[in-house]
């Protein structure tokens, strides 16, 4: 009786957007089903990845890639739980970090770590941005009949998971009028 009182009162949501942010600030926006499993989002992320040859991963690693959540850090180690589960509905940030036995740069010789579907998505999606409406983060919006995924491994991959956007955070920062930002003092500072 009181678990259906507890049902009753919280609030159910249909999707839970996940903020997936590699390394480099790369971010990939996906919706899941808040029952999917922490499973299905290491797939997606592999997905998007030009897998190393094994001869390139150390002994004993057996993914390129960790995914964690912060504050606090929790490392989402354990595939069979839910995004429900872990309290990341409706909405969260999750960080994707390589694991201890990679070295990207020996890994990724040309630093590109996206298979070439998601590079030419990306790539697509920055040409078609204009210039006059530059953000300091600028999301770049995925056609949503483009995949991601090669169609092999489209298959495999959970139906419910959608890719929504690809985005960039500049290092430089742009102000609210387009200009650069880097290196000169806000306009309120007051110095000497």
């Amino acid at each position: 009786m009181r678990r259906i009182e507890e049902l009753e009162k919280s609030m159910v949501y249909k999707e839970t957007v996940l903020r997936i942010q590699f390394p480099d600030r790369l971010t990939v926006t996906a919706a899941f089903h808040p029952n999917e499993t922490v499973a299905s989002v290491s797939e997606l992320v592999r997905n998007l990845l030009k897998l190393p040859a094994s001869t390139t991963l150390s002994s004993g690693v057996e993914s390129p890639f960790s995914l964690f959540v912060a504050p606090p850090k929790q490392t989402l180690s354990d595939g069979q739980a839910t995004l429900r589960s872990l309290q990341l509905v409706p909405a969260a940030v999750v960080y994707v970090s390589w694991s201890s036995g990679i070295d990207p740069t020996k890994v990724w010789a040309d630093g590109r770590y996206l298979n070439a579907e998601a590079e030419a998505t990306l790539e697509a999606s920055v040409a078609s941005l204009s210039s006059t409406s530059a953000e300091q983060n600028q999301i770049l919006s995925v056609p949503t009949g483009t995949a991601l995924v090669p169609e092999s491994q489209q298959s495999r991959s959970n139906p419910q998971s959608a890719t929504v956007a690809l985005s960039r955070a500049s290092r430089g920062g742009l102000d609210r009028k387009g200009k650069s930002g880097g290196g000169s003092k806000p306009s309120w500072m007051k110095l000497g």
